[in-house]
């Protein structure tokens, strides 16, 4: 087992806190936590059981829907033993559109809008070439909007909220597309974007209350759909938000007139001190 440490100059030299940037599997899942709890290197961000249970769409929206009181879209597990997909929506009051999406997977792959009965087939089949059950949910139209927060002494800070505006809402939906990590370099984000101040507050009020229930650490950000009625739909939890140089968290940071570095730099001594290192 592998312990991170490194050699230098005939010395051993051991790390004392991991900076979890990875965005998807193995760090979002909880492969990675659990490994570094192994191995007793303390980390930033989520643990292990907030991690996995994030990752699984369908429990992350049940426990949010049932304990933080959050509308979530209408959505059903296309399991193996169940391979006509048609079917299945019917018997479960699906209806095109919907969207469909691999239930535990990261940045946007295999999430599709199918509006009939021959995208849907398509769209499944991808998603279990990908090993993976096949998360059926209802389509929302409406605005796609991700809040992003950041976690220092336990308590919680709200970035400006985000909106993600594709080229083209109407060709996208058409054929099938959804913002995910293949076409986002065609979208454009818009921070602190025009919505009622009740409907802001709301959000934030809303995200608070996830990170709380969901036990989230250091950073997450939160995906939504705001419908033409303005009634606020959860979609999912990133426990590791992307944070490249495009990535919409940095974007949040940047537009709250904060230092990634500084951010971080806080967050892990923040982990030390916990740690007592």
């Amino acid at each position: 087992i592998s312990d991170f440490s490194i050699s230098l100059k005939n010395s051993k030299i051991n790390f004392d806190v991991a900076f979890i940037a990875i965005h998807g599997a193995p760090a979002e899942t909880g492969h990675l936590q659990a490994y570094l709890e192994m191995v007793g290197i303390p980390y930033t961000g989520s643990g292990v059981l907030t991690s996995a249970l994030t990752m699984n769409k369908l429990f992350c929206k049940e426990i949010v829907s049932s304990v933080a009181n959050i509308k979530v879209p209408y959505g059903k597990i296309l399991s193996q033993d169940k391979p006509n997909s048609y079917q299945f929506i019917e018997a479960e009051n699906l209806t095109f559109p919907c969207i469909v999406k691999p239930n535990s997977y990261g940045s946007g792959i295999g999430v599709s809008v199918v509006n009939n009965k021959e995208s849907l087939i398509n769209s499944v089949e991808k998603i279990r070439e990908l090993k993976q059950d096949v998360l059926i949910e209802e389509f929302i139209d409406g605005r796609e909007i991700t809040v992003g927060a950041i976690i220092l002494e336990k308590n919680i800070y709200i970035l400006p909220i985000a909106e993600i505006l594709r080229d083209d809402h109407e060709k996208n939906f058409k054929q099938n597309q959804f913002y995910n990590y293949t076409n986002r370099q065609s979208t454009e984000i818009i921070i602190s974007p025009s919505i009622d101040k009740k409907i802001v507050k709301q959000l934030e009020l809303d995200t608070k209350r996830i990170g709380e229930t969901l036990n989230c650490r250091s950073f997450y950000r939160v995906d939504y759909m705001l419908n033409k009625n303005n009634d606020i739909y959860f979609l999912e939890v990133n426990t590791i938000p992307g944070m490249t140089v495009r990535s919409v968290f940095t974007k949040q940071i940047e537009h709250a007139g904060m230092k990634q570095e500084d951010i971080y730099n806080r967050l892990i001594i923040e982990v030390m001190q916990e740690q007592a290192i």
